[in-house]
């Protein structure tokens, strides 16, 4: 039974595709937080070789710190989206975080941090910095500036990372959940590719995206899709956004427009 808590909880979704050797680093950051009213949702995406006993090992671990841990039914692998939105369902938390094996969450503190950063601003959609780790270096993504950016030229943010690449990743974002309610889930047009086409809806319509100015996750670069090249189901996801876009292309400069219509090709 998930404990009482008068604090507005935080689901952490712990999405698992053939990576399942690296949860328990991962758990042990979301335990060390100081953070009390953490729901773990641990849910593996249709993996070639699952290990359910791993995974129930680890969601008794996650239970004995967090308000509650919660493994759901094995299902075939269905995409990253399709993924989110079904956790999502699930989900009983105020605000939604991921941090998947390979990602440990950067320090005790950056849960509450999360929190008290949505209750002082307000937003629905709130986005910080991550520490990427590779092999043999370690690079803090994105740029401060992106948070100043955020705040003062949203608009012309949106427009440079739709002709160059997306500064807003998921790893390193959060949603109150009430967000879905108005923009509805993530869309499932798409497999891989939730983060890009959901933050380019919000900025189109005007919607306040908060910035964090703090590392809140170190994100592994070798699991899932974040393998530092990019996955040929994002190059599909890719076109779709670029024809969805041009299709509506609210907030769009005409030199925006000109790129989507000059790369659209299959």
């Amino acid at each position: 039974m998930p404990r009482m808590t008068e604090k507005p909880i935080v689901t952490v979704r712990v999405m698992i595709y053939n990576n399942a050797s690296k949860l328990h680093e991962t758990i042990d950051s979301i335990m060390l937080q100081d953070y009390d009213a953490i729901e773990v949702i641990i849910s593996d995406d249709g993996s070639t070789d699952p290990d359910r006993e791993l995974l129930e090992k680890e969601r008794q671990r996650a239970a004995e710190k967090c308000l509650d841990a919660i493994l759901l039914p094995a299902h075939e692998n269905m995409g990253t989206v399709a993924h989110l939105n079904l956790i999502n369902s699930k989900a009983s938390g105020r605000y939604l975080m991921s941090c998947c094996p390979g990602d440990v969450l950067n320090d005790a503190h950056t849960v509450s941090s999360i929190v008290e950063a949505f209750e002082k601003t307000g937003c629905r959609y709130l986005t910080s910095r991550r520490l990427d780790v590779y092999d043999d270096h370690t690079k803090v993504r994105p740029y401060a500036f992106t948070g100043l950016l955020l705040s003062c030229m949203p608009g012309r943010l949106m427009n440079h990372m739709i002709k160059n690449r997306n500064l807003i990743s998921g790893c390193s974002s959060f949603e109150r959940k009430d967000i879905f309610e108005t923009y509805g889930p993530y869309d499932e047009d798409y497999r891989l590719l939730e983060d890009f086409p959901f933050v380019v809806k919000l900025l189109q319509k005007k919607e306040k995206i908060g910035f964090l100015n703090k590392v809140t996750v170190r994100h592994g670069m070798g699991s899932g899709v974040s393998t530092g090249e990019i996955h040929p189901d994002i190059y599909k996801d890719l076109l779709t956004m670029r024809k969805k876009l041009l299709a509506d292309p609210e907030g769009l400069y005409q030199s925006t427009v000109d790129f989507l219509k000059m790369n659209i090709e299959e």
